[in-house]
């Protein structure tokens, strides 16, 4: 007799770019490698989105965790990402440069894939977490203020390199971090563009506790599991109580596609 693939089983997937496994009730999305590609490649993309839902959709489930691979989100990949989709060096003076890179379809069309993410993820009506490593550059720092707690690796920074290339904020971080730190501040931030290491990020309230990089999964796995014990009723109208705006980042990703075009 063929046995059925229960949930559970679909949710355990591995690529070069993804990896998605369960530890007890807590499901798990390892991002790997090419994360700007997968976020211009409509297969890869729909695919990050499905386990998302997947994971909600599995009884015994109670949190979703979304881990990172050190160096996958980092300036230097944001670096490679532009200069491809820019096909010639960036001068980050030339305003036509500017024109050119966000005119350009991989540009858009990664924004409008993470933002569909990040829509996914405050969605979500389980404990969702981000367990962040190594540098994480503007669109996954922003994307990351969507979930309910976030991890970092001791050595873990976050780095506004947007200003860089003459390029506005993706990841809705100009709509997530007034809410977290107030508008003087993140527009100091945003302005500044300095890097923030993940003690600072801590400090101001971004980031909910810092481990041990040799440990790291582990100990996010431990901390989730404190919270897990909740009954999930309780965080799904917490939750819903706490993300009442969504029709204002609904708003903000109108305004932001307006400026696209």
């Amino acid at each position: 007799m063929v046995r059925t693939p229960s949930i559970r089983d679909e949710f355990k997937f591995e690529t070069e770019e993804l990896h998605s496994y369960l530890i007890e009730d807590i499901a798990v999305i390892k991002i790997k490698s090419r994360v700007f590609e997968a976020l211009t490649d409509l297969a890869e993309s729909g695919k990050l989105i499905s386990l998302i839902q997947a994971a909600e959709r599995i009884p015994d489930v109670k949190a979703l965790m979304v881990i990172n691979e050190p160096g996958c989100m980092d300036e230097n990949e944001y670096d490679k990402f532009l200069h491809r989709i820019l096909e010639r060096g960036i001068d980050p003076f030339a305003p036509e440069e500017e024109r050119g890179i966000v005119q350009r379809v991989d540009r858009v069309r990664e924004i409008n894939i993470l933002n569909r993410t990040i829509s996914q993820l405050i969605e979500f009506k389980k404990v969702s977490v981000m367990a962040l490593q190594g540098n994480i550059v503007t669109p996954f720092f922003g994307a990351s203020l969507s979930v309910d707690f976030r991890y970092a690796a001791e050595d873990a920074s976050f780095s506004l390199a947007h200003l860089e290339y003459g390029l506005h904020p993706t990841g809705a971080l100009p709509f997530f971090l007034p809410r977290y730190l107030g508008q003087s501040k993140a527009v100091e931030l945003l302005f500044r563009g300095e890097r923030i290491s993940a003690r600072e990020a801590m400090n101001l309230g971004l980031v909910n506790a810092v481990f041990p990089s040799g440990d790291f999964e582990n100990k996010c796995i431990a901390e989730i599991e404190k919270i897990c014990h909740l009954d999930t009723r309780v965080i799904h109208a917490t939750k819903l109580l706490l993300h009442f705006s969504k029709a204002e980042l609904q708003h903000y990703f109108d305004t932001e596609a307006a400026l696209l075009h």
